[in-house]
This record gives structure tokens, sequence and C-alpha cells, in this order.
């Protein structure tokens, strides 16, 4: 390649910002089979606390519903997004499971209440 098109420094980047710079924006949806508690909120606020002292991500907003919870969250670009959802799942769900390990991830807009009840309705 030639280097006065193509500078060795590139950059990764989400259409939807972030926080911090080495971050990328994502919105996740988290699903339950059963109406979620107010003890489970607590316990998936807990562990998103816990895991964001790691570094590896900055938790922005969390919007509860009654089946599922929509994250706003900047992951590090130096880390897979999955193990960020994978450590929170099993982090939240304890000896007591109540999230899915399946989940909707997306990092170019806000999922809009439809898209969320499509994904919602193909795994039901």
């Amino acid at each position: 390649m030639d280097d006065e098109l193509w500078d060795d420094d590139f950059s990764i980047e989400s259409p939807i910002g972030s926080v911090r710079e080495g971050f990328l924006r994502y919105y996740v949806v988290l699903s339950a089979a059963h109406a979620i508690t107010v003890p489970q909120c607590e316990r998936l606020d807990k562990a998103s606390r816990e895991i964001e002292q790691g570094g590896e991500c900055i938790f922005e907003r969390t919007e509860y519903e009654d089946t599922y919870v929509l994250l706003c969250l900047d992951i590090s670009k130096d880390i897979a997004p999955q193990a960020v959802i994978d450590d929170l799942i099993i982090a939240t769900n304890g000896a007591d499971p109540f999230l899915r390990f399946h989940f909707f991830m997306v990092n170019t807009h806000k999922p809009s209440k439809k898209e969320i009840a499509d994904y919602l309705a193909e795994i039901s």
C-alpha cells in the first residue's frame, strides 16, 4: 500500500460514539424467560459495577423492562465485547439463573422497541 494514502495510524470507531478514547459504545438486550424482579435488577446493577471496576467497560445506562434489560455501555476496543457480556450474565445469574445466555448487541444505533420485540419473538 502507498503510505501517502494509507498511514500506519488507524482508528476503530462506532457510529454512535463513545464516552472515552479507546472505547466503543454498544447497546445490549439481555432477556429472561419471566418478568425480572427488583432483587434481580439489583443483582444486575451490582454485577455491572463490579465488572466496570475491571476497567474494560463503562456502563452508561440500564433500562429495565418486564422481561428484558437494555444496556448502553462502552467496551474497550482491546477486549471482545462477547467476553464482557458473558461475564456480566454469569456474575448476575449466580446460583439462581434468570438471564438467558443469548443476547442482542448493536453498535450502530439504539435498537427500537420493534427490533427488540422481533428479537425476543425469535428466541421465545
